[in-house]
């Protein structure tokens, strides 16, 4: 139980960190989160894609990223 509860924080911490550094919208994410029975728990759906792009500008460089 502890390990799934790890897991999904790790996913949404560095889903966080790569939203906030290449600017991506978050209206993609919620696809991938699977409604459950009893209202108290999460599931992240397994097998599904989620594919973000954004990009990055530091200076005169910008950076495209796809994920």
């Amino acid at each position: 139980m502890f390990a799934t509860l790890y897991e999904y924080w790790l996913f949404f911490e560095l889903l966080r960190i790569v939203q906030k550094i290449f600017d991506i919208p978050s209206k993609g994410i919620l696809n991938l989160i699977k409604e459950s029975n009893d209202d108290l728990s999460l599931q992240l759906k397994q097998g599904k894609v989620c594919s973000l792009d954004g990009s990055y500008t530091k200076g005169n460089r910008k950076l495209r990223g796809y994920f």
